[in-house]
C-alpha cells in the first residue's frame, strides 16, 4: 500500500527534524513540496535516486501523486509546524483519508527558544498574504506574534505602530531562522521603519500599558470629553452606547458611518471591529479633519475616511455588514436602497432628533421592504450645577431605528 506523509520540516535545518519525519524522508520515493522546501537542508537526506517535484496547491499535489503510481512512499514536505498556518489543512481535504502527519517545529516555538521566552500567553497570527489589522490585535493583546510574509513586512508593521500611537513598544524581529543568516534584534518601531528584511521574518510585539482598556471602548462608554471636537456635531455618549448596542458589531464587522461628524460612532466601532473595516463617511472638511485626529488618538488603524455625500460616496466601497446612519442629507432612501442592494441581510441603525427625519426614515425602510423595525425613543437628562443645587437638564431625545440580520 502507498504510504503519503504530509511531513513539517521545521526550520529547514536536518537537526530539527523529528527522528519518525527523518525516517520517512530517507525512504521517500517522491518528495513534493515548494522550491525552497525540496533544497532545505533537511531533504537532503533524501535518496538519491527519489523524484522531486516542486507543487505546494493541493490540486496540484494531489495531480503529481497521480502521475506517478510508482512511488510508494511519497512525501509532501512543508516548513515549519503542520499544525500552525500550514498549507496542511487544505491538503488533507484533497488527499487520502490514511495520509500521515508528522509535525515539525514551528516558527514561533523556534524563535521563543532563541529569545527564552514561554509562548503560552503570546496571541499568535499571520500577516502573511493577508490584511490583518495588527494595532487592532496589539491593542487588544499585550504580547502578539506575527508570521511576515515580506521584505517590507517588518517596516509596514512598525510604521503602523508608530502612526497610530503604539510606538513604545518593544518589537523583537527574527530573520531567516535556522539558517546561517540568522538574526535576531530588538528595538522599538520607530528603529524599523524604512528598512527591508528578509521576507522569511517574524515579529514579537509587546506593547505598552494602556491608560484605558480598549474592551470598555467598544460598548461606546468613553465620556464625550475624550474626544478631540470643534464645532461639529457628534453623538453623544448615551445615545452612542445604545446605537452600538443595536448595530450588535462583530470583531470582523464591515461597518458604514454615514454622516459621521467627530467620529465618536466610528471610533467605539473600529475597536469593536478590530479585524474588520470602518468607512467614515463624511461631506464637511473641518469633521473629515477631526476623524482623522481621533483616528490617532483611538489607534483606529481600520478607518477608512470617506470624503463625499452618501450615497455617491459609498460606490466601489465593501459590501457592508453593518450600517450607522447619523446624518443622511435628505437622502435616506438612497441610502438604503443602496446598502441593501450591497448587501440584502445588512444591519441598519438609523439615528433620528427631528419628526420628519424619523418619518422620511420609516417611509424609506418600508419602501425597501423593511416593515416592522424595532424603535426606541432615548431621553438623556445631566445634572447641572445651579449654585447650592443640581438640575437635570434634558438633551434632544433621539428616536433609533434598528433593522436587519
Amino acid at each position: 500500500m502507498r504510504e503519503i506523509a504530509l511531513i513539517g520540516i521545521g526550520m529547514g535545518y536536518a537537526g530539527g527534524l523529528t527522528i519518525e519525519a527523518q525516517d520517512f524522508i530517507q525512504k521517500a520515493d517522491l518528495l513534493i513540496g515548494a522550491e525552497r522546501m525540496l533544497h532545505s537542508e533537511a531533504a537532503a537526506s533524501a535518496k538519491e535516486d527519489a523524484t522531486r517535484v516542486k507543487a505546494y496547491l493541493p490540486d496540484d499535489v494531489l495531480g503529481v501523486i497521480r502521475v506517478h503510481p510508482d512511488a510508494e512512499k511519497i512525501a509532501v514536505l512543508l516548513s515549519g509546524d503542520t499544525g500552525f498556518y500550514s498549507g496542511a489543512e487544505k491538503l488533507l481535504r484533497v488527499l487520502p483519508q490514511e495520509t500521515r502527519v508528522m509535525p515539525g517545529i514551528s516558527c514561533v516555538s523556534y524563535f521563543c527558544s532563541r529569545v527564552h521566552r514561554s509562548w503560552q500567553d503570546l496571541h499568535l497570527i499571520s500577516l502573511h498574504g493577508n490584511q490583518s489589522n495588527i494595532v487592532g490585535e496589539v491593542l487588544y493583546h499585550p504580547h502578539t506574534f506575527a508570521i511576515l510574509g515580506s521584505r517590507d513586512g517588518v517596516s509596514d508593521v512598525c510604521s503602523r505602530l508608530e502612526k497610530f500611537g503604539l510606538g513604545e513598544a518593544s518589537v523583537t524581529i527574527g530573520c531567516d531562522l535556522g539558517s546561517p543568516m540568522e538574526h535576531i534584534l530588538t528595538g522599538r518601531p520607530a528603529e524599523f521603519i524604512g528598512k527591508d528584511f528578509s521576507a522569511l521574518s517574524v515579529i514579537l510585539i509587546d506593547r505598552p500599558e494602556l491608560q484605558q482598556d480598549p474592551a470598555c471602548w467598544v460598548m461606546g462608554s468613553v465620556p464625550d470629553s475624550a474626544f478631540i471636537r470643534g464645532k461639529v456635531p457628534m453623538t453623544k455618549e448615551e445615545v452612542r452606547t445604545a446605537s452600538l448596542a443595536h448595530l450588535q458589531l462583530t470583531p470582523d464587522a464591515v461597518v458604514y458611518d454615514i454622516g459621521a461628524g467627530t467620529g465618536s460612532v466610528t471610533m467605539c466601532a473600529a475597536l469593536r471591529a478590530y479585524r474588520g473595516q470602518v468607512f467614515a463617511i463624511e461631506q464637511k472638511p473641518e469633521a473629515v479633519e477631526l476623524i482623522r485626529q481621533n483616528m490617532l488618538k483611538f489607534h483606529a488603524a481600520n478607518v477608512h475616511v470617506i470624503a463625499g455625500t452618501a450615497p455617491e460616496a459609498l460606490q466601489g466601497l465593501p459590501a457592508p455588514t453593518h450600517v450607522f446612519i447619523g446624518g443622511s442629507g435628505g437622502r435616506i432612501g438612497d441610502i438604503v436602497r443602496m446598502v441593501m442592494t450591497a448587501n440584502p441581510s445588512v444591519r441598519i441603525v438609523i439615528n433620528a432628533v427631528t419628526l420628519e427625519t424619523l418619518s422620511a426614515a420609516l417611509a424609506a425602510l418600508k419602501e425597501n421592504g423593511l416593515t416592522d423595525p424595532d424603535v426606541v425613543c432615548l431621553s438623556a437628562a445631566r445634572a447641572m450645577k445651579a449654585g447650592r443645587y443640581h438640575l437635570m437638564r434634558g438633551e434632544d431625545p433621539v428616536y433609533i431605528l434598528t433593522v436587519g440580520a
